[in-house]
């Protein structure tokens, strides 16, 4: 979904490519956790759970931390179920995770909704929704993979040029896509509303077929007036607001601005931070000089975020960003707390851990 909605989990992070090999990908996933156990957490879906087989799914089972690492692991395990036909375990897994927040503050579903931008690409995708039809009538999940993939293959086809840069034929295809993901939405709508994949996915189709904005300002009022603090949800509107799209860096930091009020009593000014992120990855250059970004209260928003959502993951992301400005202290501060478990180097070219280290533990 553009590059916001596409932060970190088009990555390699859980394995964008998982959909081109079902059974290569299950048993890849399978030696990565035999490898990584100590960093998973029990759930019956987790196939390193020590929780005693009996005991999974029950009262008796090890309390879930859901960390960073684990809404990744649900991700590839999801991926798997699909292409593997294990359909029940996938709409499991998504009804059961769906009202869950890890550890970093993000919600356990988005790592699954995220396989489906990519699955139209395999040519056996429409086969397996056919099979995931009889199996699973019922299923909550499939009416929405349908949009989300019509959504991702429009883009495929277009690819990330601007409309007047792009080949008649391939905008021709990217409408045509458009509309059958507005098709599948609508299909979708009853149940749809009832989880925040189906807002997700209803922002960016509005925005790319060029609804105005205040029927996309609408639909967004609805989607966090019912999920509050569903992140993708705001980096989508985000997305449509930038220079590149017909926006601004006005709109784009006045939208920031009441997305954190909206947000503060929960989240502090944690939004602040998850949203300039997000944005950082879609421009060119440094955000804190191409945006109206500024660094005191991104840190602000880190250390709202860190004291909520303690997560590794997220420190990292903080120190990252505090390396990238040259704030020797709490880059020294961060790097010292996270030791071993630093993995700077993720978000932007020019920052890695070792550079961070000499920077402000050394001062090489």
């Amino acid at each position: 979904m553009l590059a916001l909605t596409a932060v970190a989990a088009r990555s390699a992070e859980w394995g964008e490519d998982m959909h081109l090999n079902g059974k290569r990908v299950f048993t890849a996933v399978m030696a990565a956790f035999a490898l990584n156990a100590s960093n998973l957490s029990a759930q019956w879906w987790n196939p390193a759970d020590p929780t005693p087989p009996k005991d999974r799914g029950t009262r008796f089972a090890a309390k879930v931390a859901y960390t960073h690492q684990t809404a990744l692991d649900a991700g590839a395990i999801a991926s798997a179920a699909l292409w593997n036909d294990d359909f029940a375990k996938l709409d499991r897994m998504y009804e059961e995770l769906l009202d869950v927040r890890a550890t970093d503050g993000t919600s356990m579903i988005a790592p699954i909704a995220k396989i489906f931008e990519q699955a139209g690409s395999s040519p056996v995708f429409d086969k397996t929704i056919e099979r995931w039809a009889q199996r699973s009538p019922a299923s909550r999940l499939r009416p929405l993979a349908m949009a989300i993939r019509w959504e991702g293959d429009a883009w495929r086809a277009r690819g990330m040029r601007y409309a007047s840069s792009t080949p008649d034929e391939a905008m021709q295809i990217f409408r045509q896509r458009l509309g059958r993901a507005t098709d599948a939405l609508a299909a979708a709508e009853q149940e749809g509303r009832n989880s925040p994949i189906w807002y997700w996915t209803a922002l960016s189709v509005g925005g790319a077929t060029g609804r105005p904005a205040a029927q996309l300002d609408a639909l967004f009022e609805e989607a966090v007036a019912k999920f509050p603090v569903y992140q993708p949800i705001y980096y989508v509107r985000a997305n449509y607001l930038l220079p590149k799209w017909g926006g601004s860096w006005e709109a784009v930091d006045d939208f920031v601005n009441a997305s954190v009020a909206r947000t503060r009593e929960r989240e502090g000014d944690a939004f602040y931070a998850w949203l300039y992120v997000a944005i950082a990855r879609a421009v060119d250059g440094d955000v804190f000089h191409e945006t109206h970004a500024t660094w005191p209260r991104m840190k602000k928003g880190f250390e709202d975020m860190l004291a909520r959502h303690p997560d590794p993951f997220n420190k990292n992301l903080f120190a990252h960003f505090a390396c990238s400005v040259h704030d020797r202290e709490t880059t020294a501060r961060l790097l010292t707390e996270l030791g071993k478990n630093s993995r700077l180097g993720n978000w932007s070219d020019g920052v890695t851990t070792e550079s961070c280290q000499r920077f402000a533990l050394t001062g090489a």
